[in-house]
């Protein structure tokens, strides 16, 4: 169904027409849901308004958009604010990917234990430097079998959180290491 999700405009596959021009289509584009895009004809009056280079149809309370057409590639997205930004199809979503609360716990776990045997403070990405991975492999399950331990209602060294944080830092600087050793890549 066609509508407003969030902050965009959203064109169903429902609302294809066989007649791209019965309305005289004056919107742009707009990205579709499940994948599919569509992108209207261009006119110079609004279908809705009747008003010359209107952009009323991109506004919420503003009758559904005209018919539209399929369209090859990906289209954009307008907001209720007549702002426009590419697709976000293909592009990588860190902010769904990651957690905030987790990054936060992460970094304070990291920010404790920058202190050396020494006294010196170690910078913060002291480990991109290089860490042989049997280093990180031995540390790692070390920390994993604290997870496990907690897991199953044991007491580990430093409890949950520090287990499950020292699992995410051995596994990154493993995992940056691999990456280290196969070199740039695009993607």
């Amino acid at each position: 169904m066609s509508g407003w999700r969030g902050d965009h405009y959203v064109v169903t596959p429902a609302s294809k027409s066989s007649s791209p021009t019965a309305t005289g289509a004056y919107l742009r584009s707009w990205r579709a849901e499940d994948g599919v895009t569509w992108k209207s004809a261009m006119s110079t009056t609004c279908p809705v308004s009747g008003a010359s280079d209107c952009d009323r149809c991109a506004m919420p309370g503003c009758a559904d958009p005209p018919e539209a057409t399929p369209a090859a590639g990906p289209v954009g997205r307008y907001f209720a604010s007549g702002a426009y930004r590419d697709a976000a199809e293909g592009k990588y979503d860190y902010e769904g990917f990651l957690s905030p609360l987790v990054l936060e716990r992460y970094a304070a776990y990291m920010h404790e234990h920058r202190r050396q045997s020494d006294g010196a403070i170690r910078a913060s990405d002291n480990w991109q430097a290089g860490i042989p991975k049997a280093e990180y492999m031995k540390s790692g399950l070390r920390h994993v079998v604290d997870w496990w331990k907690d897991h199953r209602g044991f007491k580990s060294r430093d409890g949950l959180e520090d287990a499950l944080c020292g699992v995410i830092f051995n596994a990154c600087g493993y995992l940056h290491e691999v990456l280290k050793e196969r070199g740039p890549t695009d993607g």
